[in-house]
């Protein structure tokens, strides 16, 4: 695990790469694999207690998340199992309320169920509102993670395609966590990175290795805001962190279009039919937290895995 200081000046560039994709529309059509895309903003780059148990235990279990996954663990503000329907419902105790329905269906699927959803090509998405109401907890808070348990047998998905985006299109995002081949990619939209969370030396956070995967596969981007840093946890592991810090300015905060930003999982909102940013595979459990948690408690959501 390396950490490393993102500069400000690294986001030069990123008005050409803006403009070329504006020109091209998506800017997916027409990109086959392994041409060079550096107009893309997207291109690669470098057992339950008795029933005699006190009000404490009663507590103690509400201060748990949601069902008691598990007990004593950070507690999210929105989290997702599939259990039954074609809704993704929030089940976390807290509010928003930030259900998610099926869409881009005329483009593959999003299927829920037995614990998870299955995604070929569709998306699970907020509405507009719920949305921007979690868009300005996580903004308000002094800090956020989100937290995705993933599998897919796809090792050569690009895009990145996305498995959590909070955006308006893939021009605009304040943060994805998402696949490009084998690496998990992250990206965050602060004030020393590019409108879709970008540097012009690539993504935000990059990890390799991990797809294929092999089981159910914890990723979690966690982001402080007094220490103006990102970190990246995948099965639990500190991978790498960034400070964000411009070296005029100083330390970056968050830059979100809180009314133009959207939430969903699957696919990138407003891509292209044949978007290489929809993800192919399966989401057992997502979860976003209005704080930044440390080690100790990822690893503990780590250990109690997928909801």
């Amino acid at each position: 695990m390396g950490c490393s200081t993102l500069l400000g000046d690294e986001r030069d560039g990123a008005a050409d790469g803006d403009a070329a994709e504006d020109t091209a529309g998506d800017g997916d059509a027409g990109v086959e694999a392994g041409d060079d895309a550096d107009a893309d903003p997207d291109a690669d780059a470098d057992p339950d207690a008795d029933d005699g148990r006190d009000a404490d235990a009663d507590e103690a279990e509400d201060a748990s998340d949601s069902g008691a996954h598990c007990p004593g663990a950070p507690v999210p503000i929105v989290a997702y199992d599939f259990d039954v329907g074609l809704t993704a419902r929030d089940v976390a105790p807290a509010e928003p309320t930030v259900d998610l329905e099926p869409a881009y269906l005329e483009t593959g699927g999003a299927l829920v169920g037995d614990g998870v959803a299955l995604m070929w090509g569709g998306q699970l998405a907020a509405s507009p509102a719920q949305g921007r109401a979690l868009g300005r907890a996580l903004h308000e808070a002094e800090g956020f993670a989100v937290e995705a348990w993933v599998e897919t047998d796809d090792g050569v998905q690009t895009g990145p395609a996305r498995i959590v985006t909070y955006s308006a299109d893939p021009q605009h995002a304040g943060f994805t966590l998402g696949q490009r081949e084998d690496r998990v990619s992250v990206r965050l939209h602060t004030s020393i990175t590019n409108e879709w969370g970008g540097l012009a030396s690539g993504d935000v956070h990059q990890h390799e290795g991990v797809f294929p995967t092999v089981g159910p596969t914890q990723i979690v981007l966690v982001w402080d805001g007094p220490s103006h840093r990102s970190t990246l946890y995948v099965n639990g592991i500190n991978v790498g962190e960034q400070v964000h810090e411009d070296p005029e300015a100083g330390p970056a905060g968050l830059v979100w279009e809180l009314d133009q930003y959207r939430f969903g999982l699957g696919r990138e909102f407003a891509a292209a039919a044949d978007s290489p940013r929809a993800w192919h595979g399966t989401i057992l459990s997502v979860a976003a937290y209005d704080r930044a948690l440390d080690d100790d408690e990822v690893w503990q959501l780590q250990t109690c895995g997928a909801r």
